[in-house]
């Protein structure tokens, strides 16, 4: 449920900041888990870990630089943003100290279930102009492509990676914004 919230979040962000500025927040979640790992878990990060956050979070400035001078952000926005990044920080640590012992996918399919069910209502409030869709291909397309690889898909990838170490498994973040690109030029 938490992680469907944060997926709602970065919907209303995206209204209100550029996605070069979203990608530079994206960047700030290894910094945050990794602070917050050294406090609740109790786990050292190695200065090779630091080092290569350092220079991917700098490769990464600069690559979104262009977009992020050229585009305006409202407050809300920013706000919106950060409290996205550090909820979904927070959670990645709390998933890793709890130590679930159930299966990736019996974790996903409650989270993605309970959280759509709550925000049903939410969407239909912020949403209300473009709640009901016309049933197209691009919507069919859409629905296909949130539901099976990015609700699916990469949420068990990204709980096995918390499993074996949340500091590690947010520093592939880093990736994020590359995709992001590659999608966005294929699409």
């Amino acid at each position: 449920m938490f992680i469907c919230f944060i997926k709602n979040i970065h919907g209303l962000s995206h209204r209100n900041v550029s996605a070069g500025l979203f990608n530079l927040f994206v960047t700030t979640n290894p910094f945050v888990v990794a602070f917050l790992s050294y406090i609740r878990l109790k786990r050292k990060i190695s200065l090779q870990e630091w080092i290569g956050m350092i220079v991917a979070a700098i490769g990464l400035l600069i690559a979104t630089r262009p977009s992020i001078t050229s585009s305006e952000a409202s407050v809300n926005g920013l706000i919106i943003l950060g409290l996205g990044m550090v909820s979904m920080a927070i959670a990645s640590v709390y998933f890793k100290k709890i130590n679930l012992n159930l299966p990736s996918i019996v974790i996903n399919t409650w989270q993605v279930s309970i959280g759509g069910v709550v925000l049903i209502p939410i969407t239909y409030i912020l949403e209300k102009q473009n709640y009901f869709l016309k049933l197209d291909f691009n919507l069919l397309g859409s629905l296909i492509w949130l539901v099976f690889i990015t609700s699916i898909g990469t949420m068990l990838l990204w709980f096995y990676l918390l499993k074996q170490d949340t500091v590690r498994a947010n520093t592939w973040l880093f990736m994020t914004p590359i995709y992001g690109y590659i999608l966005a030029a294929v699409f």
